[in-house]
């Protein structure tokens, strides 16, 4: 995964883990894979500053859930149209 952690929106993924996420033990914010035997964590469940600070604290070693909107941003919980639309 490109891990730039000053810009989220780079991240790609390397290889795709072939488990889905409902295979994985854990809640909507981080699962555990039997198959790599590690943690998972889902971006869009996360804030930016969260997900920056993630990526930061592995050093480039990180297993993640991405969702990638049309315009190529990753979704966050922060995203401004979530943020929008409680208001």
């Amino acid at each position: 995964m490109d891990t730039n952690p000053t810009n989220i929106d780079r991240l790609r993924i390397a290889t795709p883990c072939p488990i889905s996420w409902e295979q994985m033990t854990g809640d909507n914010r981080v699962r555990f894979c039997d198959q790599c035997q590690l943690n998972v964590y889902n971006i869009a469940e996360l804030s930016r500053i969260e997900a920056e600070a993630l990526i930061a604290s592995t050093e480039g070693r990180l297993c993640a859930r991405l969702f990638r909107r049309a315009d190529g941003t990753i979704l966050t919980k922060d995203c401004p149209v979530g943020l929008r639309a409680l208001r």
